[in-house]
C-alpha cells in the first residue's frame, strides 16, 4: 500500500507522450499499489507499453544494458494479467532506451532501441504475425552513446521519424524517414552541443501547429531547452533555453500541467534530487515559471505524467535511484497547482525508468519500473476503487456544461493528447468528445 511520503520508511513502486486520463478512479488522497514482477532483466535501463500483437492489450518492452536485450513482455489479456517474454534482440550493446511506434506505415508497431555502448540506433520490423517476430534494421551508425529515443513524426510528411539524444558527441538530433517500405533513415542535427544529452521529448510547445523538441543535458551547463520547429518541410529549429540551473537534468517531459490546454514541461533532475515544472505562458514564443514540486526524489533518473487518480488532472509520476523509490505526486487543482508526494513503493532498487499504462484494461493507469541494482521489470497495479465522474464534460470545473467548455472543444479540436477537451482520453480532440459534451449539456448531475 502507498503512505504518503513523510510517512513511508526507507527500505520497503506511461513514448510516446500522451497523459493517460483516468476514466473510472478514485479522486483525492492515498491510492493503492499492488507490485508484481513481470520479469528479471540484466541492468533493466528502460521500459515502455505499446500493443505489439495487436490484440487490443498493452504489452511491455523492456530495455536492458548489461545484457543487450530488448524484450518484449506478452499481456495475455487475463485479470490481473501475466506476461510471457519474447526477446526481440540480445545484439544491442548497451540497451538504453526502448520506443514502439509504427515506422513502416504498415499498420502494426514496431520497435527502435538506443545502443549506448554499440553507438548504434537500431529498429525492429514488426511481422505482423502472432506472435509477431521482429527483423533487425539500423537507424543510424552516426551517434555517439545515445541514451533516449522519441518515434514522431517531425517533418509532417506522414512517415513516423526518429528523435534522438546521445551524450558523447552531444547531438539531439533527428533522423528523417524516407518514407520507404522498409524505411531508411537520414540523421539531421538539431544542436551539435549538447554536452552528455540525457533526455528528448516533442510535442507543439508554441501551439503553432507543429513539432517542437525538448531536451535535457547535464555536462558543463546543466541545461534544459527546447528547439522551436519553423513549420518548413525540410525544418529547422531554434533553442529557447528554460532553465540552466537544475542540477543534472535527467529527464524531461511535456504534459498540460495546469489544465489551461497549453503544454508545459516536466523536469527530473540527479543532483538537487529535484521535481520541477515549467509552466507554459502560452504566448508566442511561451515563456516559462519553474516551480517545483519535490526536492526529495534523491537522483532523480525519470518523471512522467498520467492522471492516476481519474480526476481528469494531471498528475506526476517519478523514478528516483538513489532512494529505490517510485513516486506520484497528486495534483490539487488549484491555479497554479500544487502537489502532494505519495510513495508507491522503495523498493525499485536503483530505479532507472518510469512509464504509465493501463495494462489490466480497468481504466486507470497502472506503473511500470525499470531497476537497474535488483534487475527487475516490475508492474504497479492501481487500485483505485471505481467512482464515475458524473460529469467529465464540465472541462472549467464551473458544476455546469456550457459554452465556455465548448469553446474549450473547438479551440482545442485534433490531435491534442494533452487536452482537457480530449474527454474520451484517445489523444484527439473530435467528434466523440463534442457528442459526450452535447449530451452533458447543463447543470452537473
Amino acid at each position: 500500500m502507498s503512505m504518503p511520503a513523510s510517512r513511508q520508511s526507507r527500505g520497503g513502486l506511461a513514448a510516446g507522450v500522451i497523459v493517460l486520463l483516468g476514466s473510472h478512479a478514485a479522486v483525492g488522497g492515498e491510492i493503492p499499489f499492488d507490485a508484481r514482477t513481470i520479469a528479471t532483466a540484466d541492468g533493466a535501463a528502460a521500459v515502455a507499453a505499446a500493443d505489439l500483437d495487436g490484440d487490443g492489450d498493452l504489452d511491455v518492452l523492456a530495455a536492458s544494458s548489461n545484457d543487450d536485450t530488448i524484450a518484449w513482455f506478452e499481456n495475455d489479456g487475463l485479470v490481473p494479467p501475466g506476461f510471457t517474454e519474447r526477446v526481440i534482440s540480445t545484439g544491442v550493446n548497451g540497451a538504453s532506451a526502448v520506443a514502439a511506434r509504427d515506422l513502416d506505415g504498415d499498420g502494426d508497431i514496431d520497435v527502435a532501441a538506443a545502443a549506448a555502448n554499440g553507438d548504434r540506433i537500431w529498429w525492429f520490423e514488426n511481422s505482423g504475425a502472432v506472435p509477431p517476430g521482429f527483423t533487425a534494421r539500423v537507424v543510424s551508425d552516426a551517434v555517439e552513446r545515445p541514451v533516449a529515443l522519441v518515434l514522431i513524426d517531425v517533418d509532417d510528411d506522414g512517415a513516423t521519424d526518429v528523435l534522438s539524444a546521445s551524450s558523447d558527441d552531444g547531438i539531439i538530433g533527428w533522423h528523417r524517414s524516407d518514407g520507404g517500405s522498409p524505411p531508411n533513415f537520414d540523421l539531421i542535427p538539431i544542436v551539435s552541443d549538447a554536452d552528455g544529452a540525457r533526455d528528448v521529448h516533442a510535442a507543439d510547445l508554441d501551439e503553432d501547429g507543429d513539432v517542437d523538441v525538448l531536451a535535457a543535458s547535464s555536462f558543463f551547463e546543466d541545461k534544459v531547452a527546447w528547439y522551436e520547429n519553423d513549420g518548413a518541410a525540410d525544418p529547422t529549429f531554434t533553442e529557447h533555453v528554460l532553465s540552466q540551473d537544475l542540477l543534472l537534468p535527467t529527464s524531461v517531459f511535456p504534459a498540460d500541467v495546469d489544465r489551461d490546454g497549453d503544454v508545459d514541461v516536466l523536469t527530473a533532475s540527479g543532483f538537487d534530487n529535484k521535481i520541477a515544472w515549467f509552466q507554459n505562458s502560452g504566448v508566442s514564443p511561451p515563456t516559462f515559471t519553474q516551480r517545483v514540486i519535490s526536492v526529495s526524489a534523491e537522483f532523480a533518473r525519470s518523471v512522467i505524467a498520467a492522471d492516476i487518480n481519474g480526476d481528469r488532472y494531471t498528475d506526476v509520476v517519478s523514478a528516483s535511484n538513489s532512494d529505490d523509490t517510485i513516486a506520484w505526486y497528486e495534483n490539487d487543482r488549484g491555479s497554479p497547482p500544487k502537489f502532494v508526494q505519495w510513495v508507491v513503493t522503495t523498493d525499485a532498487l536503483g530505479a532507472t525508468d518510469v512509464a504509465a499504462a493501463d495494462l489490466d484494461g480497468d481504466g486507470d493507469p497502472d506503473l511500470i519500473s525499470a531497476s537497474g541494482f535488483d534487475d527487475r521489470i516490475t508492474w504497479y497495479e492501481n487500485q483505485a476503487p471505481p467512482v464515475d465522474d458524473p460529469c467529465p464534460a464540465d472541462l472549467d470545473g464551473t458544476g455546469t456544461v456550457g459554452f465556455d467548455d465548448l469553446i474549450a472543444v473547438i479551440s482545442q479540436w485534433g490531435a491534442c493528447p494533452f487536452c482537457p477537451a480530449n474527454i474520451t482520453g484517445n489523444g484527439v480532440v473530435g467528434g466523440a468528445d463534442l457528442r459526450i459534451l452535447l449530451e452533458s449539456w447543463g447543470e452537473c448531475p
